[in-house]
């Protein structure tokens, strides 16, 4: 009786040093989950993750790539997303990685292959206050990044995307970010009530800046974008310290404004060769 009472705590021992073990090895020791390639094929980053793309976030938190994510050599890699997110309260550190997928867009106007893509590289329309940081995400077959409300990205460069670069909702904060050559309707759109600043958006397809009401768009560098360099939706927005040239076809006689839309400039902006915007 005592041998096999030995040998079962022997065993529970065994079992929950395994469980600990699994558990540290994807919890670094400030408490953050960490995420790389190997452990997006495994599975398991969050309860109800399976193996494979997309990772899915389910539990709120804070989270760090400890290597590239790329999904290229996926089937049908335009159509996968790399990181979905339910919750709220999540953030993503890129830590100096990159999100990549298939996609390159090239050319002036700006154009992507392979095109119609859905995938995204961070999926999280639907939730609050995400915060994305430090990386790049580039090649995805739609959205670079795309966030809901009171979202915050900063220090990222979201380059040769399908779709739009950065989107996000409602009251959020976008900063020192480039967003550069890709091919949806817009560079870098915001919800109302946010901020964009010191961003740099740069020949992408369409519109360079897309803000809705009550946005304000702060010392931004805005150029040879396809259309409109800023566009500002419904209800007044403010700019300003902004230099928007070579948009919409060019300084000389371009076919789209450098700046659109009701807008209140709160500091000098640089619109072509006229610092007098519209």
């Amino acid at each position: 009786m005592l041998k096999q009472l030995v040998r079962v705590m022997t065993i529970t021992t065994l079992s929950i040093a395994v469980l600990l073990a699994a558990i540290g090895s994807a919890l670094a020791v400030d408490g953050v989950i960490e995420i790389n390639q190997a452990r997006a094929m495994a599975g398991g980053v969050t309860p109800g993750d399976a193996p494979g793309f997309p990772v899915n976030i389910s539990l709120p938190g804070s989270y760090r790539l400890t290597s590239n994510l790329d999904v290229s050599g996926e089937p049908n890699p335009q159509n996968v997303t790399a990181i979905s997110i339910t919750p709220s309260e999540v953030t993503i550190d890129l830590n100096g990685f990159a999100i990549l997928g298939p996609v390159v867009c090239l050319g002036t106007p700006t154009a992507c292959s392979p095109s119609g893509g859905v995938g995204e590289g961070i999926a999280g329309e639907t939730a609050i206050r995400t915060t994305v940081v430090n990386g790049s995400v580039r090649g995805m077959g739609s959205y670079g990044v795309r966030l809901g409300p009171s979202a915050r990205v900063e220090g990222i460069h979201v380059s040769s995307n399908g779709g739009q670069g950065i989107s996000v909702d409602d009251d959020s904060v976008v900063r020192g970010n480039t967003v550069d050559r890709n091919g949806g309707f817009v560079g870098l759109g915001l919800g109302s009530g946010g901020t964009a600043s010191g961003n740099t958006v740069s020949s992408n397809a369409n519109f360079g800046v897309s803000a809705g009401f009550g946005v304000t768009v702060l010392g931004n560098s805005i150029r040879n974008n396809g259309k409109t360099g800023l566009a500002f939706g419904n209800g007044a927005g403010a700019y300003g310290n902004n230099a928007l040239t070579g948009n919409g076809g060019g300084d000389d006689a371009p076919t789209y404004p450098q700046v659109s839309g009701n807008a209140v400039q709160i500091g000098t902006n640089l619109c072509g060769t006229d610092t007098t915007c519209p």
